[in-house]
């Protein structure tokens, strides 16, 4: 079974999300309708989008890719698409697991 490490971003606050999950579409859906209470962060909003994500075969890494600076940097930055079509490669060629 899959795991997805996702990014989602809201314009309304102009804030990007990482998180893991089995099913994208679900994911975001419940973000979008404070489905997660205890999540105050994704509550501010309910206009998140799928900004981004990369698949992984296990959880543990979906967990450490996550964590990655990748990921990371991602989310902290507001990135255009030249920039993230760049990116992308250089991660698959330094996987993290």
């Amino acid at each position: 079974m899959s795991y997805y490490v996702y990014i989602i971003f809201s314009e309304t606050i102009n804030r990007y999300y990482v998180g893991v999950a089995q099913d994208l579409t679900t994911r975001v859906q419940n973000h979008n309708s404070s489905f997660y209470h205890a999540s105050h962060y994704t509550n501010q909003a309910d206009d998140w989008v799928l900004f981004h994500f990369i698949s992984c075969n296990f959880y543990q890494q979906a967990i450490k890719a996550m964590h990655s600076n990748y990921m990371l940097t991602i989310a902290s930055e507001k990135q255009n698409a030249a920039r993230l079509k760049h990116e992308i490669p250089k991660f698959y060629k330094n996987p993290l697991y």
